[in-house]
């Protein structure tokens, strides 16, 4: 059996590794059937929950599909009408669906903010869009389509990423420790093919199971959503979709925010991996190694939060644990590409410092 293949059994059949992994896809399965069972929508006066809620939404939005005016607007409420049904500690208007929803929250005179009376309004008038907040879109033509899916899909890759960043601290953090506490090194480093070899097989397989269980990740969610929400939409501008910082992301679409997202989520992961490989050849013994790589995962947002300052918060904000959170990727979205580079010197450097402490030999 090559160093390879021996290397990679020895990692992906640990108790820890099986168990953790195992819990970690029944989590997030039962994560995507509650996103799904939450939905409702009312259209005609009859109430839908769950899958038949989406498809209904998909159904009647796709009527209205293009470019969003003025006349799109008073098309729906003529259909539709406007939502006023309030149920105390539900969230949003009970007999709303996705289109009287998106007419109520940017063209009309209502809002919700929460249940008692004077905080909120059921709307009565339609705004005009170049008196709304949807006005600093007007110098292009607004694309319309049904964005129901998009959110939770972001959602549910942050929850995803944030637990295989984890995983991958308990698969990695004792890749070289483990030979130091159990004085396998001196006969690695005697062995025939060596402990260059060794090095290489252990790396490459760390990378190839990183890789593999992220590309894998994103990928299953991706097909999870598109079948159950279609993802549509794409061309909508990703503030809209995050109700949040339009002007940060106006000129980005959700498509393009999705793809940035997805490579600070590779990145962050990459970038995990070689951390665990750096920490793990210096570290001699697991509990030391876990500890250390443990610390360096949780104390950026500590410190992210505590920071002044753009250049400060950059670079804490471009570690692991916090590259995965899209809200940290839209207030830092201007400087995406520094945030590329600053993974690339990391990794790279982590990689070169964890093959330099693995082969020097060990002090005495």
């Amino acid at each position: 059996m090559s160093l390879y293949r021996m290397d990679l059994y020895k990692i992906v059949h640990k108790k820890s590794v099986l168990i953790t992994g195992l819990l970690m896809i029944l989590w997030m399965a039962f994560y995507f059937f509650m996103q799904v069972s939450d939905e409702h929508t009312t259209v005609d006066g009859i109430d839908y929950y769950g899958r038949q809620a989406i498809q209904k939404d998909r159904e009647i939005t796709a009527e209205y599909e293009g470019v969003l005016t003025d006349e799109t607007a008073s098309s729906i409420i003529a259909r539709y009408g406007f939502p006023c049904k309030v149920v105390r500690d539900i969230g949003g208007w009970q007999d709303s669906n996705y289109l009287t929803e998106f007419v109520t929250d940017y063209l009309s005179d209502g809002y919700m903010r929460g249940w008692n009376e004077g905080e909120y309004k059921v709307p009565e008038h339609l705004i005009p869009m170049a008196e709304s907040d949807l006005s600093i879109y007007m110098d292009s033509e607004l694309p319309f389509a049904y964005t129901g899916g998009w959110m939770k899909f972001l959602d549910y890759l942050q929850i995803g990423a944030l637990l295989l960043d984890a995983w991958f601290i308990i698969m990695f953090s004792t890749l070289f420790s483990e030979e130091r506490q159990t004085r396998m090194r001196v006969l690695i480093c005697t062995s025939e093919k060596g402990i260059t070899t060794d090095l290489r097989a252990r790396i490459s397989v760390a990378f190839t199971v990183c890789l593999t269980a992220g590309l894998s990740f994103y990928s299953i969610s991706f097909l999870m959503f598109k079948m159950a929400y279609g993802l549509s939409g794409g061309s909508t501008p990703a503030s809209i979709v995050l109700e949040n910082n339009a002007r940060i992301l106006k000129y980005t679409t959700t498509d393009q925010f999705t793809v940035r997202y997805f490579v600070s989520i590779l990145g962050a992961f990459l970038m995990q991996t070689a951390i665990c490989i750096w920490v793990s050849s210096k570290a001699k013994n697991n509990f030391q190694s876990v500890l250390a790589n443990i610390c360096i995962w949780l104390v950026p947002p500590a410190l992210f939060l505590c920071m002044r300052g753009t250049l400060l918060r950059l670079l804490s904000g471009s570690l692991p644990c916090l590259l995965v959170q899209y809200n940290n990727m839209i207030e830092l979205s201007l400087l995406y590409k520094v945030h590329l580079f600053l993974i690339t010197t990391v990794l790279m450097l982590s990689v070169m410092c964890g093959s330099r402490n693995w082969t020097r030999p060990d002090k005495e």
